[in-house]
């Protein structure tokens, strides 16, 4: 086993451990690029467990790949005017 001697700062060993997470997944590495070291805790491996697992699940979501379809529009085609039930308060 070689025998590092340079120190890896915060954000180096962040990226490493989601790269190790994640192999091969650009994505969330590109991601991972994003985030600066200020933001980083002093236990970055930690954080970068949580970040890659997270993601990993939020990109394979159900709801990411199928999203919500939007509201129709539910006026009428040929007057443009709302369907369904108008009420019409008249005063006596």
């Amino acid at each position: 086993m070689k025998n590092k001697n340079i120190t890896t700062t915060k954000k180096q060993q962040f990226l490493e451990t989601v790269q190790a997470m994640v192999p091969g997944n650009t994505f969330i590495s590109e991601v991972a690029n994003h985030v600066t070291d200020e933001m980083l805790p002093p236990m970055p491996g930690v954080a970068a467990f949580e970040f890659a697992f997270l993601l990993d699940t939020l990109c394979k979501s159900w709801r990411l790949w199928h999203p919500v379809e939007p509201l129709r529009d539910l006026r009428c085609a040929s007057t443009r005017k709302p369907r369904g039930h108008t009420f019409v308060f008249m005063r006596r």
